[in-house]
């Protein structure tokens, strides 16, 4: 559950993380489809079309895919359709909301959080909220 934190007068939203998101497209015969589409499913990526090529058996998928899950996703892709699927593309296309709470460790955006802060030699605590709000009436 969200929950809203004034400032001054304003409600702001809890802290999130974001991350860049491509759009992919991929050929695949039909044989292969479903290879494809597990692993698609398997990198956190969110279809959005299938269409097929008229007078063939070939199938050009069109996803979402988190910049993140994109590492290592050809070869899979490669291995899961046995060389049969075609990666005709990748380009950036948004920002989306990372899923949970980066304050919390327990949760894959907190994890991301503290590696950061391990990596760049920073407290491993995280600083609360009302260390950077400062109020002009000093509440």
């Amino acid at each position: 559950p969200w929950t809203l934190r004034r400032a001054a007068g304003m409600t702001w939203p809890p802290p999130r993380l974001v991350e860049p998101v491509y759009v992919v497209e991929v050929e695949t015969p039909e044989h292969a489809l479903e290879g494809t589409l597990l692993v698609l499913s398997q990198h956190r990526s969110t279809i959005l079309s299938e269409k097929t090529k008229p007078g063939t058996c070939v199938t050009i998928v069109t996803a979402y895919l988190p910049v993140q899950e994109a590492s290592g996703f050809a070869v899979a892709l490669q291995s899961h359709a046995n060389g049969h699927a075609l990666l005709l593309g990748t380009a950036f296309h948004h920002w989306q909301l990372f899923p949970g709470d980066p304050f919390d460790s327990t949760s894959k955006s907190g994890q991301i959080v503290l590696n950061i802060r391990k990596r760049r030699g920073l407290k491993m605590e995280m600083p609360k909220w009302e260390d950077f709000v400062v109020c002009a009436n000093g509440l």
